[in-house]
């Protein structure tokens, strides 16, 4: 883990085979840049990472910035928010 730029906002690392990541804290908005290979992350096309490719529903769901998570498994369904005033509910169905 590098920390030499920490002041700066920013760690890093190099995995074993070469690959970097970094992580830039961002004071302008809620998001931290991510830098894969020194190449940033496109956030506005990665916001539904659960999302299947062809737009329907699955198991887990969790729409970005939503506060909420959907996962159903076993029959079974769990439902958990945030909300902005940081109160947690949930619900098993």
């Amino acid at each position: 883990l590098d920390v030499s730029e920490i002041a700066k906002g920013k760690v890093a690392m190099k995995g074993i085979d070469g690959k970097t990541l970094a992580l830039v804290h961002n004071r302008e908005n809620e998001r931290p840049e991510v830098l894969r290979d020194g190449k940033a992350r496109d956030w506005d096309h990665e916001q539904d990472c659960w999302r299947p490719a062809d737009g329907g529903d699955s198991p887990i769901r969790q729409a970005w910035m939503s506060g909420k998570l959907h996962v159903e498994a076993g029959g079974k369904v769990f439902e958990g928010a945030v909300s902005k005033d940081n109160q947690c509910t949930f619900e098993n169905r």
